[in-house]
C-alpha cells in the first residue's frame, strides 16, 4: 500500500503515530426516520490506518461524528432521500466526508444505499501524504423483535466498496529499506521514499442495535445504540513502498445515534 501506507508508514514503524484513517462503514442506519428529521451520531467505527500497511496490517477503530438530514414528506418526490456528512480521524489527520443516500422501510425490513467521498492531506514527523477515497455502501436492517412498544432489537448488515488513491513521502532505514520514524533533530539525516497506492477495497459489517422511540414522539424521534463488527480488505506495501496484495482485517466499534424530527 505504497502511497498512503508509505507516508503513514513512517508513522507506523515508530509505533507512535498513525496516518490515513479509513472506516469500513458509514455507520448510518438503514431505517428511515419516517418523518422530516435530523440524525446526529458519534461513534468509534471499524477501520484501518494506511500506516499499518507496512508493518502489521490490522484493523483499528476511528472516532467519527456525523449528521444526516431526511426531508421525508417535506419533499415527497424524493421521500427517503438523506443528505449530510461526517468527520472522522485523529487530530491533524481528519477527513470531512459528504454523505448522500436513499433508504426505505418495507415492513420489518429497511434498505439503504449511501455514497461518500473525500480527500485529505496530513503530515506527521516529516512524513506526508495526500489521499482520496470514494465509495458506495448498501445496507439492510431487520427488526428482530419488539422488547416494548418503544424499544426494539435490530440487526443490520452492510457491504461497501471504496476506491482509494494516495501518494506520500516517508522515511526508511537506508540498509534494510524498512519504514521508520524520521529523525527530526536539526543535525539528523533521513532517507526519504516516495510511494503511491491505488485500488478498490471491499468491506462488510454487522450491527446489532437497540432502537428506542420511533413511536410518534414530538421533537425527539429516536435513539439507536449499536455494536459494530467489521471486516474488509486493506492495502499493503513491501519494505520499499511497492504495493502488495490486499490483506483482510477485522475490528469492532460502537455508535450512538440521536434523531430529532417533526411530529
Amino acid at each position: 500500500m505504497p502511497a498512503i501506507a508509505r507516508a503513514t508508514l513512517l508513522v507506523l514503524v515508530g509505533g507512535c503515530t498513525t496516518l490515513g484513517p479509513n472506516p469500513v462503514t458509514t455507520g448510518v442506519a438503514a431505517v428511515p426516520a419516517g418523518r422530516p428529521a435530523a440524525e446526529l451520531q458519534v461513534a468509534a467505527v471499524p477501520a484501518f490506518h494506511l500506516s499499518s500497511a507496512v508493518s502489521e496490517p490490522r484493523g483499528s477503530a476511528v472516532g467519527a461524528a456525523s449528521l444526516v438530514l431526511e426531508a421525508d414528506r417535506w419533499v415527497p418526490a424524493v421521500k427517503g432521500l438523506l443528505v449530510g456528512g461526517r468527520r472522522f480521524g485523529e487530530s491533524g489527520d481528519t477527513y470531512v466526508e459528504p454523505l448522500v443516500g436513499y433508504r426505505q422501510q418495507m415492513g420489518d425490513l429497511a434498505f439503504a444505499g449511501i455514497v461518500y467521498g473525500s480527500s485529505n492531506r496530513a503530515e506527521s514527523k516529516l512524513a506526508t501524504y495526500h489521499g482520496f477515497r470514494a465509495g458506495l455502501e448498501l445496507a439492510a436492517d431487520a427488526r428482530v423483535g419488539n422488547l416494548t412498544d418503544w424499544l426494539s432489537l435490530h440487526t443490520q448488515v452492510a457491504a461497501s466498496l471504496t476506491r482509494i488513491v494516495a501518494s506520500g513521502r516517508y522515511c526508511v532505514d537506508p540498509l534494510t529499506g524498512a519504514g521508520q520514524d524520521c529523525n527530526e533533530s536539526p543535525d539528523g539525516t533521513n532517507m526519504f521514499v516516495l510511494g503511491r497506492i491505488r485500488g478498490f477495497y471491499p468491506a462488510a459489517n454487522v450491527t446489532i442495535a437497540l432502537d428506542l422511540g420511533r413511536v410518534g414522539w414530538t421533537g425527539f424521534s429516536h435513539a439507536r445504540l449499536g455494536l459494530l463488527l467489521g471486516t474488509g480488505f486493506m492495502p499493503t506495501a513491501d519494505d520499499f513502498g511497492e504495493q502488495g496484495a490486499a490483506k483482510v482485517i477485522f475490528n469492532g466499534g460502537l455508535s450512538l445515534t440521536l434523531g430529532f424530527g417533526a411530529k
